[in-house]
């Protein structure tokens, strides 16, 4: 498991789901549908300190007449869940796999210079000590006859070799200073289009081969910069502007980021307390062999909404500080690493305002026969039913009203993921949770002189009047509830 306590599971698609039906061929223009992967993890038995080793390969057995999608999932200790076994709803969506017919294109991403020159960039990231090629393509339509291509690279990577592609149709020269930076490199074109130049959007004319230095202290991003230029007198303008591409460098064989939280349910109570409410986060790193290494530095992340939840500056916690007055379903926060990203789905509760205030009685009367000494010290006395014409605050005493219990309630709540839905209910909608512990510091009540608060949440009549209990913004001059009370002078 290592330090973090992860395992690693690798799902394996069966290879017969991809095995060409007996039917008619499908046109090449066909669009295929996407495929749903769908995933669940069942947990080891007793407390193991090493991951499980055992592969669990279902398709081996004889493929069940219900199709492909059966016994899709992954379980750890060789268990295999099917959707026999319980059906999508015991299982994780792990995402949709785009479906394409044709021949598969060079992986890369393409970076156009301009209309007529293209340089197809090497995946990242780029293990130390490696070579990189680096693709200049030419559209298939271009007239273009000469061209200069100039490259500016940093130190950390040194250029190795010109390759061309076609030396039918372009003559290739090489221009650099030895110990240089920079790169020219020109080409003529010899002759016309050939059948291989046709058949794409665009043709490769060569290629740039770099190699990225095997030093124990790296640049974790060069930058690359490419300019092409035109004859004077050409139908092409005689200087392009200049573009940029990035090469990621690694010292290993990284498949992806994870970010890790420690809860993914984000309940903002600062709305009520003040107090910010943060989750810790940890970024992880999955390599080709299955280790799993934290990420500290170099990592960037952003919230999709800063007014549902916000990230800390170093991206290790997912906060709310009580600004934030919206609560959603699945928002996401995005994290990047080099050239790889990743996103942390959360739930983000907030309180439904305004708030309830619950009281077991919103009239409190006198108690008849019932008064309380002025004297400290003095306990309580009970007098006859004679004693009701007495000044109301006579011989030391003074009366006694009714008590109510004080209670504030709250619905949780938050945006749906899907744009137009419902409000969904954490609890339900026929669940309130009971928030007065949160509150008691903002409990407050308007004129204490006829009514007042005591032994957190139990409200006492003073004198006779109306007033407001009130439950203040610990943040801001906002009221978030409130209630009228009313003393009375009935005898009860």
């Amino acid at each position: 498991m290592g330090p973090s306590g992860i395992c690693v599971v690798r799902l394996e698609i069966p290879p017969a789901w991809f095995t060409p039906t007996q039917v008619r061929k499908r046109p090449p223009e066909a669009t295929l549908p996407p495929v749903d992967v769908y995933y669940s993890i069942i947990p080891m038995e007793g407390a193991r300190q090493e991951c499980p080793s055992v592969v669990s390969e279902p398709w081996k057995a004889p493929i069940s007449s219900a199709g492909a999608l059966l016994g899709l999932g992954a379980g750890l200790g060789g268990q295999w869940t099917t959707f026999d076994d319980g059906g999508l709803q015991d299982m994780q969506k792990a995402g949709s796999v785009e479906m394409s017919m044709g021949t598969v294109s060079a992986k890369g991403q393409r970076l156009h210079l301009d209309e007529n020159v293209e340089v197809l960039v090497p995946p990242s990231p780029v293990r130390l000590g490696k070579t990189v090629a680096f693709g200049i393509h030419m559209k298939t339509n271009s007239n273009t006859e000469q061209f200069t291509l100039r490259v500016w690279f940093q130190s950390g990577i040194n250029f190795l070799a010109v390759k061309p592609s076609n030396l039918v149709a372009w003559e290739i020269k090489q221009e650099m200073a030895a110990g240089s930076s920079s790169l020219a490199v020109m080409c003529q074109r010899k002759a016309s289009s050939t059948a291989e130049r046709l058949e794409s959007s665009s043709y490769e004319v060569m290629q740039l081969d770099f190699e990225v230095e095997n030093v124990i202290t790296f640049v974790p991003t060069q930058t690359l910069h490419w300019r092409v230029e035109y004859p004077d007198g050409s139908q092409t303008s005689s200087q392009q502007e200049e573009k940029v591409s990035h090469l990621y460098i690694s010292n290993a064989d990284i498949q992806g980021i994870v970010p890790l939280a420690e809860d993914t349910e984000v309940v903002n109570t600062a709305i009520l307390t003040g107090r910010r409410v943060a989750v810790p986060v940890k970024l992880v790193t999955v390599e080709t062999d299955g280790q799993v290494r934290e990420v500290e530095d170099s990592v960037t992340c952003t919230s999709t909404d800063v007014d549902v939840v916000k990230v800390s500056q170093n991206c290790n916690q997912v906060l709310v500080n009580g600004k934030e007055m919206r609560g959603h379903q699945s928002l996401a926060v995005n994290f990047t690493y080099l050239h790889l990203s990743a996103q942390l789905h959360l739930n983000v509760w907030v309180p439904k305002l305004p708030l309830q205030i619950d009281m077991s009685d919103t009239e409190l009367s006198q108690v008849k026969g019932w008064r309380v000494p002025i004297v400290a010290n003095r306990r309580p006395t009970r007098d006859s039913e004679d004693d009701e014409d007495d000044d109301r605050r006579g011989k030391g005493c003074t009366l006694q009203y009714q008590h109510a219990l004080v209670r504030v309630l709250t619905h949780f709540v938050a945006e749906p993921s899907d744009p137009g839905g419902e409000m969904v209910y954490m609890l339900g909608a026929d669940w309130q949770a009971d928030i007065t512990h949160l509150v008691l510091d903002q409990l407050k009540v308007e004129k204490p002189h006829i009514a007042k608060l005591v032994d957190g949440g139990i409200l006492i009549g003073q004198d006779v009047g109306v007033t407001i209990i009130q439950v203040l913004s610990p943040l801001s001059d906002s009221i978030l509830a409130e209630k009228s009370v009313t003393v009375l002078d009935d005898k009860k």
